[in-house]
């Protein structure tokens, strides 16, 4: 019997079909079709069309076939949306596109190069240099290509492309890729562009602000011995006056007299200069920016367009005013002056000399300022400083995707099941904290004149017990001594994560498969993750470790989509670990901020001399879960304590593990915050250091809670909820889709410091989240105590991570976000790569103690930690040789702890 026919006689017994042109036709439209929404990877069409033929009882055919498929219609896919780009595109516009190319006479590097260089300083003539840049990509004629029926995914991936790979890679694709690459780039960076200017002013105009505030200091400092004397000459003649207060002329006599009218009438003169009100104080600290300003904004003004709110009418207005010519012809009488707030009245106009065009223009600036802080204003071109609300579901669109998201979030369409819900859940917390009352003896409640003021008393730690202190011993024992840089090696080798690093590149400018690739991505991120050149782990007698060999990796594989994916592949690996199961389901999760001082200029960073010193620097805000792995992180400028940037990593995070219940350390949380995780299913459970003038809040007015019920004195108002239900689930399923970012929604919830009435409708359904919250944290002392474990958990990764980073006395020397992310993430993903490695091992050492029948207890497993790492050596030693046993996912036998007992002996061993 020939082949054939055997397979199609196993094929009709099992009742699947085979792999035949059909198939390959259905299979193939519906790549297609997935990718005219976007690019999804070739391994990810690999494993879906795996996953329907299995479905459709279809025989699968060789990988091979599949592969070929995967990668010839990818080829054609994005061959099809090369092509149609570069029909839209003029003689012209081809060669403004290919002028981008050229390096300019008296340059080292391309047009390209140039315009991608974005802005590190906050100063004025910074700015100019970035509204420069703004108009030489304007000037490309390229922004009117419209690209809105493209996929967004392929738009954005060229653009990626175009934001990293060298320019003269670029020169040497053929004319279509080139074509579109650079259109994709320019247009992402005529946004990016405008961000980067919005960015420069704000950072410029804090700056300004600031140095007019110490300037202001500096002056009352000086001036206080004037105030003293002025002050104490009118104390003695108000004292004088006082003693004559039944003869009123002759006090009045005595008074001058004594004192003199010219100098009393100086001395109240000095006073009043010296004692200005705190609003008139605000406006005059700036006055010492009139020239700075006055020599940016008209062409500040004019490059960038604005639009805002129907308040900030007046505002637009002004601006628009200074848009319209040349400052020099203006008639400033006719300046819009309606948006000038009261404190500035005075230094704006003057009736005797009318208006101040200096000072009117900085007071525009200022109050522009301050509304791009709140998104009030905005400009719609930009990247970032668009319009926050203009990415919230609307129409026809909410509408299709209402039921569905509703169903993916876990809500009812209409308020009322949910509102009945939390009513019944906030009612027995309520009964269940009464209950437990007498018997709470960490609890206690103290009356003040506000009502009841809970009062808990500090957890005690946890003792160690004998069997746990025995484990740890065999454990720190047994566990081998590695180079940090073979461990990474290892782990690779068991998970393969290094196989998700791939290169920009795709179709045919794809590289042949490499086998060192691996290698040489593993070094790049042990020198990111260690903050060390990659010249300290360069080996010249080893093709994938060449200096140009890792430079090449660095620029094209190490980005943040790759780190992402490989970071997920560690943190599938290490769930699927026995131990792991000791210490969490990856239902929770901590997040936790690492500080890092960033000594070179960059516009994203902050100072806080707590942590920064005299310097500014970032922080890296990481989500570790109950398993010990992080599972993504964000950089923001500074220690912004905002937890809606937990909540935009939370959902941004790719990871197998989907945590539900978020602690974190006492932050600025809000009753809005805790609103916007219920709604998006978390449960936002914060570490509450202080409960003093914390309000309790109720649903049910006439529920009688006892000894509760002061504690219990302020209600929901549930009404407020239900009227704006569809508005909350519209905004909850705009942050799930990714159509609006958390950390910018708040600007939308807010008009300055007053909440929206979506807003508000947020926070009442926060303060029910807090309540319930605040109730088991008061009286379930195991509760408290998982916060308190999980908090310690992301510390000790923060502090293992601290380790790893050593080089450049840990500093981050990156000038762009994108750059501090990556980095970070690097170090974020070799610190899981120890999570992995130390979890196999101590598993290792548990299944020794079960073979020489000492099994340990699950209590002391529990609390292991695989962050341990003192049998890491992080420094000087950077050899990438894997052990043999090691090299295809096996392990390296454990320590015999009688023949090598101490750090050095084994080095030296070795």
């Amino acid at each position: 019997m020939t082949l054939y026919k055997h397979q199609k006689l196993i094929l009709n017994h099992l009742g699947y079909g085979a792999f035949d042109k059909f198939e390959t036709f259905r299979i193939t439209r519906w790549m297609y079709r997935k990718l005219l929404v976007g690019d999804a990877r070739p391994l990810e069409l690999f494993d879906e069309i795996v996953v329907k033929l299995r479905d459709r009882k279809v025989a699968l055919p060789a990988a091979s076939t599949l592969a070929r498929l995967v990668v010839r219609v990818r080829e054609r896919a994005s061959q099809r949306a090369e092509l149609a780009i570069s029909r839209r595109l003029s003689i012209e516009q081809v060669q403004s596109l290919e002028s981008l190319l050229l390096v300019p006479e008296g340059e080292r590097k391309s047009n390209l190069d140039l315009l991608r260089r974005a802005p590190v300083r906050p100063s004025a003539p910074s700015l100019i240099s970035a509204l420069e840049r703004v108009e030489k990509l304007r000037a490309l004629k390229l922004d009117g290509v419209d690209l809105s029926d493209l996929p967004y995914g392929r738009i954005k991936m060229m653009s990626r492309q175009g934001m990293t790979v060298w320019a003269y890679t670029i020169s040497q694709w053929g004319p279509l890729k080139r074509q579109a690459t650079l259109l994709a780039t320019v247009q992402h960076l005529l946004g990016r562009s405008l961000s980067d200017v919005l960015d420069v002013f704000e950072r410029l105009m804090h700056q300004l602000g600031l140095n007019g505030h110490y300037r202001w200091q500096k002056e009352r400092l000086r001036n206080l011995k004037d105030l003293d004397e002025s002050a104490g000459l009118l104390g003695k003649a108000m004292k004088l006056l006082l003693e004559w207060t039944k003869k009123r002329p002759v006090a009045r006599d005595k008074v001058l007299e004594q004192f003199g009218e010219a100098k009393l009438k100086e001395a109240v003169l000095q006073v009043e200069k010296l004692t200005t009100g705190a609003d008139v104080r605000d406006s005059e600290v700036w006055l010492s920016a009139q020239n700075s300003v006055w020599n940016f904004f008209s062409r500040f003004v004019k490059v960038v367009a604005f639009e805002g709110t129907p308040v900030n009418a007046g505002l637009l207005e002004a601006v628009t005013f200074l848009q319209s010519e040349s400052w020099r012809v203006l008639d400033w009488e006719k300046a819009p002056r309606g948006f000038v707030p009261r404190s500035w009245k005075t230094l704006v106009y003057d009736k005797s000399t009318g208006l101040n065009a200096k000072t009117y223009v900085l007071c525009v600036a200022q109050q522009l300022y301050l509304a791009l802080k709140t998104r009030a204003v905005y400009a719609p071109l930009s990247l970032r400083h668009r319009n926050p609300r203009a990415g919230l579901l609307e129409g026809e669109v909410w509408e299709a995707k209402r039921v569905e998201l509703a169903r993916n979030l876990n809500m009812p369409l209409q308020a009322k099941p949910e509102l009945e819900r939390l009513e019944a859940a906030l009612d027995s917390q309520y009964l269940q904290t009464l209950a437990t009352l007498s018997t709470n003896t960490v609890l206690k409640m103290e009356k003040t004149a506000g009502g009841l003021q809970p009062i808990l008393t500090p957890l005690e730690a946890l003792e160690t017990s004998p069997s746990l202190r025995h484990l740890q011993t065999e454990v720190t024992r047994r566990m081998p001594k590695i180079d940090l840089s073979e461990l990474v090696l290892e782990v690779n080798a068991y998970t393969g994560f290094a196989k998700e690093f791939i290169v920009l590149n795709d179709g045919k400018n794809a590289p042949t498969e490499d086998p060192d690739l691996e290698l040489s991505v593993c070094a790049v991120l042990v020198a990111q993750a260690c903050n060390i050149s990659l010249s300290s782990v360069v080996k010249p007698d080893v093709p994938a470790l060449t200096l140009k060999r890792l430079m090449h990796v660095q620029q094209n594989y190490i980005r943040n989509d790759t780190l992402m994916r490989a970071n997920a592949k560690l943190v599938e690996a290490h769930a699927g670990l026995p131990i792991v199961r000791h210490w969490g389901q990856g239902e929770v999760a901590s997040v936790d901020g690492l500080r890092f001082v960033v000594p070179v200029q960059s516009l994203h960073r902050a100072p806080n001399r707590k942590y920064f010193g005299a310097g500014r620097g970032i922080t890296y805000l990481s989500i570790t879960s109950d398993q010990y792995s992080g599972l993504g992180g964000t950089v923001i400028p500074g220690t912004l304590r905002d937890s809606l940037y937990i909540l935009s990593t939370l959902l941004e995070q790719n990871t197998t593990l989907a945590p539900k219940e978020i602690m974190t350390d006492t932050a600025s949380y809000s009753d809005i915050i805790f609103g916007l995780f219920h709604l998006l299913g978390y449960r936002f459970a914060p570490r509450i250091a202080d409960l003093k003038n914390t309000r309790f809040w109720r649903m049910d007015s006439s529920t009688d809670y006892g000894e509760l019920k002061a504690l219990a004195n302020h209600k929901i108002n549930t009404a407020l909820i239900a009227e704006h239900w569809d508005d909350l689930l519209r905004l909850a399923g705009s942050l799930k889709l990714g159509t609006v970012q958390a950390p910018d929604i708040l600007l939308s919830l807010t008009r300055g410091k007053t909440p929206t009435g979506l807003g508000r409708a947020a926070a009442e359904l926060g303060r029910i989240a807090k309540t319930l919250h605040l109730l088991e944290y008061i009286q379930d002392e195991d509760y408290r105590r998982r916060i308190l474990v999980q908090l310690n958990r992301g510390e000790l990764r923060n502090g293992l991570a601290r380790v790893i980073h050593h080089g450049q006395r840990g500093e981050v020397r990156e000038r762009y976000k994108e750059g501090q992310e990556d980095h970070l993430s690097a170090l974020g993903l070799i610190v899981n790569a120890v999570v992995v490695w130390n979890s196999r091992y101590l598993q290792a050492v548990l299944d020794w103690l079960e073979v020489v029948d000492e099994p340990a207890n699950p209590e002391d497993i529990a609390r292991l930690s695989p962050l341990r790492f003192e049998h890491i050596n992080m420094l000087g030693r950077y050899h990438f040789d894997l052990h043999d046993e090691a090299k295809h996912g096996g392990m390296r036998p454990l320590r015999d702890p009688d023949t090598l007992e101490t750090f050095e002996e084994f080095w030296w061993a070795a």
